[in-house]
């Protein structure tokens, strides 16, 4: 079972989202899909994905975050 649907394991609450975006880290944009997204994380599907807890900026269109 995948564990990161299990909502005791989470200090917020996960808003299921499926979006297709890009990750900025270090200057390289890496396109994405945003798949659910809280308050403190999120879970990202791609390929050359960051380590876990780097600092990344989301782009959708004008909207990052």
């Amino acid at each position: 079972m995948d564990e990161s649907s299990s909502p005791q394991n989470r200090k917020s609450r996960r808003s299921n989202v499926l979006m297709a975006a890009s990750l900025e880290l270090s200057g390289t944009s890496v396109p994405v899909k945003l798949r659910n997204l809280s308050a403190d994380g999120a879970l990202v599907q791609g390929d050359k994905l960051p380590v876990e807890g780097s600092a990344v900026l989301f782009r959708k269109g004008e909207l990052s975050m």
